[in-house]
């Protein structure tokens, strides 16, 4: 069964991203939560299920999954607690589907609240570090970051990519985020800020790493006839595409890229369009690999090589040919854990409704979001848009 066009985003919400600690992961999610029924134009008893995931920084938000929704005066029929890493919301988009189109949920609230900026250093590497195996990885000192300077290192020393051009997706994303309210970082950067900031681990610099942050999301998922009696312009989920390369990078079967491949061809040929129908792309990219490696995978340009040349020329800036990652990303708006992984396609149903601001994108019509879990472990691809 095809699902294209049957479900829609209703309502939306997130909140500015930075180190906020007199915020709690429930508070954050009560506040994003009634924004999103409002934005729908519901109330909270008009809710059937509630989606949530791990906080990683707030162990009360994780034992009390249904806290926030009480706070707010929900009584849904149905609550689940889900963890797919980066990648949990997308998870949560599928699940929702399903769930509206088997008739068990009439509207499905969807959030994401984490802690990361004001979580104690050492909680926090050693939650990281922890992602690996524990026998082949783990012990050698094989650390979030550390994977993916492994990678970009062999994507310098093969040519396919140079330091300019990876640096360039960093002043890229500040460019958007200058014109972001919600975002932690606004200033200007340029690439010889990025190439002189330091490094974090060889060859990734301060500014290609993403800034850890407190924040949350939400969204009001509802059946497409549904969400045309209720208020502002109903997006429709048109394609939805995912893939599961592998758990511990040494045993990979195929590459990361290979994986978000296969849930770009899924996520187009369900949608029934191309990477040329695509007027905004919100990627979610941790490093400026990140956003590279997506380009291609999405079929957006051809190599890693035309995608660097094209960041470095301006292609997905503000003015450039195709949009990309227009809330600034998690490079600059700031990483917040599984929150960032729901805002990217938080970003891409504000730019449909024309709802963006400074930032706003002309007359979209389709736009893709993305996400990833671990390195590259997992890969959804979402593609939306205001016609089902």
């Amino acid at each position: 069964m095809s699902i294209r066009g049957k479900v829609a985003f209703a309502g939306y919400g997130d909140i500015p991203i930075g180190k906020y600690p007199d915020r709690t992961s429930v508070q954050q999610a009560v506040q994003v939560s009634l924004m999103a029924l409002e934005t729908a134009g519901l109330e909270p008893e008009a809710v059937d299920c509630i989606l949530t995931t791990r906080s990683f920084a707030d162990e009360i938000y994780d034992w009390g999954i249904g806290l926030f929704g009480e706070e707010i005066g929900m009584r849904s029929k149905l609550e689940f607690q889900m963890f797919a890493g980066g990648s949990s919301s997308s998870a949560m988009i599928k699940v929702a589907t399903g769930l509206i189109l088997s008739g068990q949920a009439e509207n499905v609230l969807l959030v994401a609240s984490n802690k990361w900026g004001t979580m104690k250093r050492e909680k926090a590497v050693d939650q990281l570090a922890k992602l690996h195996h524990e026998d082949w990885e783990r012990p050698f000192g094989f650390f979030q970051i550390g994977a993916v300077a492994l990678m970009m290192k062999l994507a310098f020393v093969y040519g396919m990519v140079t330091p300019e051009q990876s640096a360039s997706v960093s002043v890229s994303n500040r460019k958007w985020a200058a014109m972001n309210p919600n975002a932690m970082y606004r200033d200007p950067i340029t690439i010889e800020d990025v190439l002189n900031s330091g490094f974090v681990a060889d060859p990734i610099h301060v500014l290609e790493s993403p800034p850890l942050a407190d924040g949350a999301a939400a969204l009001v998922m509802t059946s497409a006839d549904n969400a045309a009696r209720l208020v502002g312009q109903p997006v429709y989920l048109l394609g939805a595409g995912s893939s599961f390369s592998f758990s511990n990078v040494s045993q990979a079967k195929i590459s990361a890229m290979e994986g978000q491949s296969l849930a770009a061809q899924d996520a187009y040929a369900v949608a029934g369009v191309g990477p040329g129908d695509i007027d905004v792309a919100s990627i979610y990219e941790p490093y400026p690999l990140g956003t590279l490696s997506w380009l291609v995978s999405l079929g957006l340009r051809k190599d890693m090589t035309e995608a660097g040349q094209w960041m470095l020329e301006g292609g997905g800036a503000p003015g450039g040919e195709l949009p990309v990652t227009t809330d600034g990303g998690m490079l600059s708006r700031g990483h917040c854990a599984i929150s960032g992984g729901m805002l990217f396609a938080v970003e891409a149903i504000r730019q449909l409704r024309g709802e963006a601001g400074e930032r706003q994108v002309k007359d979209p019509q389709i736009a893709l979001a993305t996400a990833m879990g671990g390195v590259g472990n997992s890969a959804f691809v979402e593609i939306l848009g205001i016609n089902p």
